[in-house]
């Protein structure tokens, strides 16, 4: 999976390496850059990433998730999913988070410095899991983030932010 990104002064691309798990070099080769002289703010490029995806545990239900991830309600999610019955879902099942894409956490980073960096309203960008943060809104480092694309925060998650 791939998310449009656009270059910032700010952002190194040893910052989006980081997060994304993949190289430099892949990050430039995969949007046909041969260096990084090449990048200037304002530059669209594609940011690898993987794909937004959970993988539903015998405690999660899909009412949660749902919610979690900014769905209106768990027939929005189980049509994304193709789910005739979501009430029968049974063990453990991946589900797709369309409109999400995850990438990792720094050391040091915070989820208002994430919806900065892809131009996100504050609140959109969220932790993936249950894990309890001793300072909410600081993942933990390597622990998986999820930011929305632009369109599904317009669509799901500002109106709920007030």
């Amino acid at each position: 999976a791939v998310m449009p990104y656009v270059w910032k002064s700010n952002v190194t691309l040893r910052d989006l390496a980081q997060m994304t798990g993949h190289s430099t070099s892949k990050i430039l080769a995969s949007n046909g850059l041969m260096d990084i002289s090449e990048l200037r703010p304002g530059n669209r490029i594609n940011l690898p990433c993987y794909e937004g995806k959970y993988l539903l545990g015998p405690d999660d239900t899909l009412e949660w998730l749902a919610s979690a991830f900014s769905y209106p309600n768990i027939a929005e999610l189980a049509k994304f999913n193709g789910f005739t019955d979501p009430l029968a879902l049974r063990g453990r099942v991946d589900i797709k988070l369309p409109g999400w894409y995850f990438f990792y956490a720094r050391a040091g980073d915070s989820l208002a410095e994430t919806d900065k960096m892809f131009d996100l309203p504050p609140g959109c960008s969220r932790t993936v899991g249950r894990a309890a943060h001793p300072s909410p809104g600081k993942p933990f480092p390597l622990e998986t983030i999820a930011v929305p694309s632009t369109e599904f925060a317009k669509a799901y998650i500002t109106d709920s932010l007030g």
